[in-house]
This record gives C-alpha cells, structure tokens and sequence, in this order.
C-alpha cells in the first residue's frame, strides 16, 4: 500500500487544530467536571481572554458559523479513519484487521488514561477518581459500565471500534456495500428518531432512551463518506460526477441522520459537523488527498516522523496541556508564552510516548500479525 504523505501532514494538523481548540479557544464546561476542578477553573481556555486576541477567530466561527479548529480536526480525523480502512481489508483478513487496529490503538490509550488519572490523583480530587472508571475509560466501556470517562477524547475512540466492527462485518469494500450500509443505518435512526416521538408525550425521556447510540451511528456514516472517496477514487481511477455519486449519496445520508439525532430525537451531537464544517473538512481533505501525488521524497521522512506522534498528542494534550497551563499561568504572565511553551512541551511528550510505547507495540502487532498470515490465516477463503 502506497504511502499517502499527504494525509499524514493532514493528521498531523488535524491534531493540531484540536489541540488549539482545547488550550486556546475551550468553552464552558461543567463545574463538577473533575478534568477541569483541579485546574482553578471552570472556564476554558485557561489563559486569561482579556490579554490575547487569538481566541477571538474561533469565537466567530462557533457563533456566527457554528464550526471552530476542534470541529475541522475532528472531521479531519473521522474522514481519513475512512479513507485508510478499505485497503487494509484488501490485505488482511477481517480478525487480522481489528488485531491490528488493537495494537495500534489500546496500548497508547492504557497509558494515556494512566496518565490522566495519575495528574488527577496528584493535583485533583481523589473522589473523582475510582478504578471503575480508569479501567472502563482504558476498554472504551463507559456507556456501557455506567464510570465516568477521565479522558473525553476518547468518545471518537469508541466511535472508531464501532467503524471498524462494522468494516469487519462488511469485508473488502465496494459501492453497493457502502450504499447498502448507509441505507440501513438511516433506517435505523429513522426507525429511532419515529419511536422517541410517538413516546415522547407519554415518556420526556424517551429521545434519549431510543436514541442510544443513534449519535455514534451518525458518525459511522461521516466515517463512511471517507471510505466512499477511497472506493471512488480506486474503482474510477478519477474523481468526477460519475465517481463521486456514491459519496454524494452517503453525504447527503449523513446530513439526514445528523437532522434526525438533533431534531426528533433532541439529541447533541459531540461536534455538529453543520454544512459549513463540512465544507471545509471535504476542502482541506481534498487538497491533501491530492498533494499525496506529489513528489516526497525529500520532505517524506520528516513527514513520517512528526505525523507519527498525531495519537500521543491527540490523547496527551488535554491533561497534560491543562495541567502546564495552570502551572505556568502562575508564573508567567505572558499568554502566547505559555501556550507555545505548552504546546512545545506536549510534542515532546507525544514523541516520546511514542517512541517508547507506540512504536514498539505497533511492531509487536506486526510480527503477530506474520505469524498470524503465515499460520492459519493464510487462505484466501478467509480473507475479507
């Protein structure tokens, strides 16, 4: 599989723009959240509005356009999910397949969370903290464990397993599974979205109760679309009307089930992923779709290295980044100083964290992948 440079500068700046949502423009959040408590303050971001302007840009494009950095990053990251999936499966088997995505996504995340709760216990409160929910926010079992998650970015974790069960169960790609699957899961959330009304006089709590999961399903087919492009662009060999009616007819099936979670069922999506988000996710993701054909090879290992860190930061940045920031305000009074110094240390962090756990388990994951192939996976009857 041929590398696609350009997508790996587009994860890494998705991951960036994140990471600039969260430190510097934030938002309000809940007084009793224990990510925030120990930090002073229940406002986010934590440097002081009144002597920075950089803010300001993202409060424009939340209230007036509805988007913001963290909304783009996040659709960034949904969108190139999809678009890597389908050519795994033309090399691995489907067990194969959520092996590799095992190893590559849960060891960062077991020491992420102990990261976080180890910045909670020292400098937080104790009760906040409890091995239910360490050991449920480590598995991705939350919702259904009932622990609070010490970790919030890691509800596009579990929206991701949901993605790639759903991949297992569809095997290698094609347009009709890809439009077949779109159908079924708006059927599913028309089906929800009509229950939660015809209940809703009878049980206020109805919306929510029948709309389980019906957000995490929306997000399925935003990841699809990714999935789509790839599909398209492969079967195709070019990107124009005929080939991008697929992915037309699942963006289309995404801004109905987005219309259904937010209407009928009264729900909120995590980041609502409007027309104007969208239009610039699909842009940026274009443009690096396309520098991917460009020439790398001088700027390809730089490229390598720093897009490999894009998950250690994607995990770290909002314990370890909150807990920097609430230190250094107290000692320097300069707000682009601490964010840069903030950010930089963060990266470090990233790095490290994958150097030393990353890439490690991903080579790990490797070498049981081969013996996997080689063993009792090796027949093509069992490849998806």
């Amino acid at each position: 599989m041929q590398r696609e440079y350009g997508l790996d500068v587009a994860r890494l700046i998705a991951a960036l723009l994140v990471l600039w949502g969260h430190l510097m423009f934030g938002g309000n959040v809940a007084a009793d959240d224990p990510y925030y408590r120990w930090s002073g303050s229940t406002d986010l971001p934590l440097l002081d509005k009144a002597s920075n302007v950089l803010w300001r840009p993202d409060w424009f494009f939340l209230t007036e356009w509805g988007t913001a950095t963290a909304i783009v990053g996040v659709g960034l990251f949904f969108l190139i999910s999809g678009w890597i999936v389908p050519p795994m499966l033309k090399r691995y088997s489907r067990t194969v397949f959520l092996l590799n995505r095992a190893f590559r996504i849960f060891p960062m995340l077991v020491c992420a969370v102990l990261a976080a709760a180890a910045i909670q216990a020292l400098v937080g409160v104790w009760s906040d903290l409890s091995i239910g929910a360490v050991l449920s926010t480590m598995t991705l079992t939350n919702d259904i464990t009932g622990y609070k998650n010490i970790l919030g970015v890691t509800w596009t974790l579990v929206i991701e397993w949901k993605f790639y069960f759903l991949i297992a169960i569809l095997g290698q790609l094609s347009e009709r599974k890809i439009l077949w699957a779109s159908a079924g899961i708006l059927a599913v959330l028309a089906v929800q979205a009509l229950a939660a009304q015809a209940f809703v006089a009878t049980a206020p709590d109805a919306p929510n109760a029948l709309g389980l999961n019906a957000v995490d399903l929306s997000y399925l087919l935003f990841m699809l679309i990714g999935s789509s492009f790839w599909v398209a662009r492969n079967k195709h060999g070019i990107m124009n009307i005929r080939s991008l009616m697929t992915p037309i007819v699942v963006i289309l099936a995404f801004n109905g089930a987005r219309l259904l979670v937010t209407g009928p069922m009264e729900m909120r999506l995590h980041q609502d992923f409007n027309l104007i988000s969208q239009v610039v996710v699909f842009s940026l993701f274009g443009f690096f779709v396309w520098i991917s054909s460009w020439d790398w090879s001088r700027w390809g290992k730089a490229v390598d290295h720093s897009s490999s860190m894009t998950y250690s930061i994607y995990l770290l940045h909002v314990p370890l980044g909150i807990l920097l920031i609430s230190i250094l305000r107290n000692f320097i009074g300069n707000s682009y100083v601490i964010l840069i110094t903030t950010t930089l240390l963060v990266l470090v962090a990233a790095y490290l964290s994958y150097a030393c756990i990353e890439r490690p388990m991903i080579k790990f994951g490797k070498w049981v992948d081969a013996r996997l192939r080689s063993g009792t996976l090796q027949t093509r009857d069992i490849r998806a």
